[in-house]
């Protein structure tokens, strides 16, 4: 069975890292460490927020290349670097990232090697510090969802292993849309699956085709300063500098 390659992302994976620092539990009692947005346009406040998965809620620098690397290993018996996974990782789905690594078609046989590697290295999968205390404290207030680049089933892995998707109302994979990022379609979708019009949510993402997106869908662009493939050249509606910080989304005005 082959599997069609859907068109790359515009956006080119980077190695610039955001400020990462770690944030104190709230609103428990305990201390919080809460810094204003370092920018934010004002407007009404969004009713739903939707957010990347890969450098926004997960930090898979090394735990997506690392399964790549392998799965490629596994099937063509050749070591590809991790120069070689970064140049096509912004492609999105396992699919897309897979066709040129193999230098051929991708097969579900292909897919399900990849998943294996996946569900290999899900202990060392971690969320960025204060991510799931955000997501504890959003899901509150109002849904929340993710639009991921990835599949349906490695964001499920990923998202439960990490615990993460108990906070989650929506989820939509790279694999369940027919146009990828920075195509607006998937933006969209999770928004009208969370009861929102588009023009009343947030989406979260740390790559420039993210935010690309996200102002192309109408949505409110929110940089994850934090993440992998930030780049603060990239037009946004606000930047947080911690997930923490993403609260203040609630109170524009």
């Amino acid at each position: 069975m082959e599997l069609r390659c859907p068109q790359s992302h515009c956006d080119v994976f980077n190695t610039l890292a955001g400020e990462n620092s770690s944030i104190g539990i709230w609103p428990q009692g305990l201390t919080a460490r809460r810094s204003k947005l370092a920018t934010m346009k004002p407007g009404p406040s969004p009713r739903a927020v939707i957010f990347d998965m890969d450098g926004t809620l997960l930090d898979t620098r090394k735990t997506v290349p690392d399964a790549i690397r392998a799965t490629v290993r596994e099937l063509t018996g050749k070591t590809c670097s991790y120069e070689d996974v970064f140049a096509v990782w912004s492609a999105g789905t396992v699919v897309a990232t897979l066709t040129p690594l193999l230098g051929r078609p991708v097969t579900q046989t292909d897919v399900d090697a990849y998943l294996r590697h996946v569900d290999a290295g899900l202990a060392e999968l971690n969320p960025y510090p204060g991510i799931r205390e955000c997501l504890e404290a959003l899901s509150a207030r109002v849904p929340v969802g993710v639009f991921t680049g990835a599949s349906r089933r490695v964001a499920e892995l990923s998202l439960t292993a990490t615990g993460l998707l108990p906070f989650i109302t929506a989820l939509l994979g790279g694999d369940e849309v027919v146009q990828p990022k920075p195509h607006p379609e998937g933006i969209v979708v999770v928004s009208r699956q969370l009861g929102v019009d588009v023009h009343e949510a947030a989406y979260v993402g740390d790559a420039p085709g993210d935010m690309l997106a996200a102002r192309t869908a109408g949505a409110l662009a929110v940089a994850a300063t934090w993440g992998h493939s930030y780049d603060p050249t990239a037009p946004a509606e606000a930047a947080p500098r911690h997930p923490a910080d993403l609260l203040d989304l609630l109170d524009r005005s």
